[in-house]
């Protein structure tokens, strides 16, 4: 009697596995990176007149308050930067984070003074102060997070 379980003489070998996607791949929009440097006690004057003073309404600790004052009111300079914020506000709320958790996280981890939101010009944006390289790692992961969400 022959066994009914059928066999293959193929090796795995024999085999090319390709990935193909059934989705569209999308385009994302294009980013600018354009630092400017500025003076701290300037950047800490604009920092206030975005943040309406370290109004209550934003959420800002006291302690971030604090150190942001203490390392920007020097002589020294800090760039700053911005990246369009993306124009869906659902995908801008999950960049941002609650109570903006996702900027605090990365101003912390790069090592940078601050992320905003600048709401106000015609095409709001999301600003950075901080050391060059910081700022520019800081920037990427943000564009990441954007195009990740979009």
């Amino acid at each position: 009697m022959t066994d009914p379980t059928p066999t293959t003489s193929l090796a795995p070998a024999d085999f090319t596995v390709t990935q193909v996607s059934t989705q569209p791949q999308q385009q994302h929009e294009r980013m600018y990176f354009k630092l400017t440097s500025t003076p701290s006690r300037d950047a800490l004057t604009r920092i206030e007149q975005f943040t309406n003073n370290f109004d209550p309404e934003f959420n800002i600790s006291a302690d971030f308050v604090q150190n942001l004052k203490t390392l920007l009111d020097s002589d020294d300079t800090i760039m700053e930067g911005f990246l369009y914020a993306p124009t869906d506000p659902d995908v801008c709320r999950q960049v941002i984070g609650t109570g903006g958790c996702y900027f605090h996280q990365t101003t912390t981890k790069q090592d940078i003074a601050m992320i905003w939101h600048d709401r106000t010009p015609h095409r709001p944006v999301f600003r950075f102060w901080g050391q060059k390289y910081n700022i520019i790692r800081a920037m990427n992961i943000i564009k990441h997070r954007i195009d990740m969400k979009s």
